[in-house]
This record gives C-alpha cells, structure tokens and sequence, in this order.
C-alpha cells in the first residue's frame, strides 16, 4: 500500500492537513476571556490515527490524522477535544464561543446528534485506553482510543465510513457506534435564571438567579441601558454596579442580580451578560466562524456566557416642584395624574401608555386645550376680574356717599346764615 511508502515529511504534512492555519482574528477584543470567548493560539494532535474513507468512500485511502486535539488559547489555557466536522479544517486564530447543538452545522437536524454525546460520555479519555480494551477483548494503545473516538464521531456527524489504520481502533470506532443511544447533551455552565423579567421603572425587577460550575461570576449591563440611567442593585434597591454598568463585586452560584431603571424612565430593556470561567465540561460544544466546531473533553477552565433581558414599562413620574409666580412668591403647581402629563415627548421623565394597537407613545393631553393648565388658569382670571367688579362697586358707592354729605353740609350752612 501506498501509505508503507510515506515518508516522516509527508505524514507530517498530512497532520497539518486537518490542522491548517488561516489568518489569524484581528486584535478587535472579540477574543478577550472578558467576552466569554477564548482564540486558539496552537493547535496539535497529540494521540491520534489516519483515519481512512473520510474523503474516499471505497478504494485506497491514505487517510487523514484524527484524534484528541490539543488546543492552547490565546490566554495560556490548554483545552482538549474532538473534531465534530471533517470537511473544516481548525484555523489558528478563530476566535470560539460554546454551543448548543442547533448552532453545530453538522449537529443542527442531525438525527445522530443526540448519538455524538453519547459517543464522548463512552468514548477516549472518559474512559482509559485500558478500559475501553476490556470492552472490545483487545489491547488498545492510547492513540488507537483517540482515533477509534474520532472516527466514531464523524462517522455520526459527517456520515463517512472513517476506519481508523489501527484494528484495533477500528474495532473500537465499530463498538461506539453500535452502542450509541440518545444522551442528553451537556447542559450550560453558567445560567441567568429566568432568562426574561419584566417590571414598572423605578421598581427593583428580577431576581436573576446566578447558576454555575465556577467560582466567580462577573456581570454587566449593555452599554445603551448604562447610559439610560439604568443599574444593577441588591434587592433592597442598593447600587452594586459602578459607571460603566459592570458588577462592583464579583457574584457566586445561587446569588441574584436585580435591575432597576430611573423612576419615570420611558418602556425600555436592557441585558445583563454574566461571565464566569468553568472547569472544562465534557462534551460541551464550541463554535468559531470558518473553523471547524469542536466537543470539549478535557483541560483548564473555560470562559462561559449567559445573558438575560429585563423589560419595564412606564413608572410614576417624579414628584412635581414649587414654582414661583411673577411676583416671586412659590405657588405649588396643581398635580396632574400621569396619564394627562403635559410634558413634551422625549423629554427626560415622560410617561408613556400603550394604545389599543399596542404601539406606546407619549400619554394624551387632557381636554380643554394643548396646555393642561389652560382651565384652571382661565377660572382664576375669571374671579380675579369678578373681584375687581366687587372692589370698583364698592369704592364708588363710598364716593357717592360722600358727595351727598357734603352737599347737605353746604345746604345747612346756608339756612343757618
């Protein structure tokens, strides 16, 4: 066979095959652990196998390298895991977030996928190359464990015959697939509990119930609620975020977070992202744009995202403050129930309410007039005429009654003469 005539040269070019560089991620800070995403630095194959009949279904095939990828991130941690797509290859520099299976393109309506969890539970290192020898009656080498575990898995992701160059990883990729059952995939490492909450502004909304495999647990808001006035508090309403929206102190599992946004604040939402590092959770799926998507089995911690959305609507609005009369004396403005507020749209502490389309927008002025003030002022400029009326009347009934004691003075005086 072909493959007895390679040189080392050649086999070292076809590890690299599977293997191949692509540029690398531009330094954007998408790759940072803060962001919950991890950037592959290095990648090998420490134990593997040719795999056969991966690109050729039939005939003679030299086969390509597969096994237990070591993978070093950009921030130092070693990671290992498998391969869940042979006709990409794992590009240095992609930048990987984890994954549910509906977001692995060779798991997404895959009716094998549930199979694949299976075969990583059942498969190299979860079990030792020496137990899984015990199952197939063979002496199984750790190399012929790695290559039999990733041909078994492409086998139910890529639906190729994969057959490993080593029998008895052959007959171990044979034992794994035979044996596979649905299995329940991994579930997230890092949780926000409920994923949605909904209040009135001003009022403390949530919890948010923090669930983790880590220790510590980083949060923030979204930079549009941060300038929105909106922050994380305790549940008594304290403030445990700073000016940029992220958490003072770094939360546990089985703590909550609380939002709250200003008093008066129009609808809005906002997301709260937490961000923990985890140790490595078996089978848990990574994903990288134009790299291939790989199953976690082994390593150092992970950095892990969860996300949740907290709505509100439209809260009381503040209380109103004195305002002084031309004269310069405070006269307290006439309350106005929030849903007549004559205050402009977009102005800051505008209450809104939904229409019957469900559309929201600022709440209708009362009637009368534009200005929700217009009918009381036009009452009180009525009594302050009425009272001018009553004064005039008044000082010329006195006129009058002086004018007439006058005369009758002027009138005696002359009979006394």
């Amino acid at each position: 066979m072909r493959r007895k005539h390679r040189s080392l040269a050649a086999i070292g070019a076809l590890a690299s095959g599977l293997l191949m560089s692509g540029p690398a991620v531009a330094e954007t800070g998408a790759g940072d652990s803060d962001d919950g995403v991890l950037v592959v630095a290095e990648d090998t194959i420490p134990e593997f196998d040719y795999i056969a009949h991966v690109t050729e279904p039939e005939g003679e095939d030299d086969g390509l390298p597969g096994g237990l990828i070591k993978v070093t991130t950009r921030d130092g941690d070693t990671l290992f895991a498998y391969c869940l797509d042979v006709r990409t290859a794992l590009r240095k520099g992609a930048a990987y977030r984890q994954a549910d299976r509906s977001e692995v393109p060779t798991l997404k309506d895959n009716p094998d996928a549930a199979k694949v969890d299976w075969v990583l539970q059942h498969g190299y290192p979860w079990l030792s190359e020496a137990e899984l020898g015990k199952l197939i009656g063979r002496t199984v080498s750790k190399k012929a464990a790695a290559g039999g575990t990733q041909a078994a898995i492409w086998r139910l992701t890529n639906h190729v015959k994969a057959v490993p160059w080593d029998p008895a990883g052959a007959a171990l990729a044979d034992y794994l697939v035979a044996h596979a059952v649905d299995a329940t995939e991994p579930a997230p490492s890092l949780v926000l509990d409920p994923g949605t909450v909904t209040g009135p502004a001003g009022s403390v909304l949530g919890p948010l119930t923090i669930g983790t495999t880590g220790d510590q647990v980083g949060a923030s808001l979204d930079p549009a609620a941060v300038a929105a006035g909106v922050t994380l508090t305790d549940r008594g309403g304290k403030v445990v975020s700073d000016a940029e929206g992220r958490l003072a102190q770094s939360a546990r599992d089985g703590e909550s977070l609380f939002v709250k946004a200003p008093a008066g604040a129009r609808p809005g939402t906002a997301t709260v992202s937490a961000m923990s590092f985890v140790p490595v959770p078996v089978g848990r799926k990574l994903v990288g744009e134009g790299s291939q998507a790989l199953a976690l089995m082994t390593g150092d911690r992970v950095p892990f995202l969860a996300h949740a959305t907290v709505g509100w609507t439209g809260g009381a609005s503040p209380s109103p403050t004195p305002t002084a009369d031309p004269g310069g004396s405070p006269s307290p403005t006439p309350s106005v129930p929030p849903s007549a507020s004559p205050t402009a749209p977009g102005s800051p502490g505008v209450p809104t309410s939904p229409d019957p389309s469900g559309s929201t927008g600022p709440a209708p002025a009362p009637s009368g007039g534009a200005d929700g003030g217009t009918e009381l002022a036009s009452t009180g400029s009525s009594r302050a005429a009425l009272g001018f009326v009553l004064v005039a009347a008044g000082g010329l009934c006195v006129i009058g009654a002086l004018v007439v004691l006058v005369h009758e003075w002027r009138r005696r005086c002359r009979t006394m003469d």
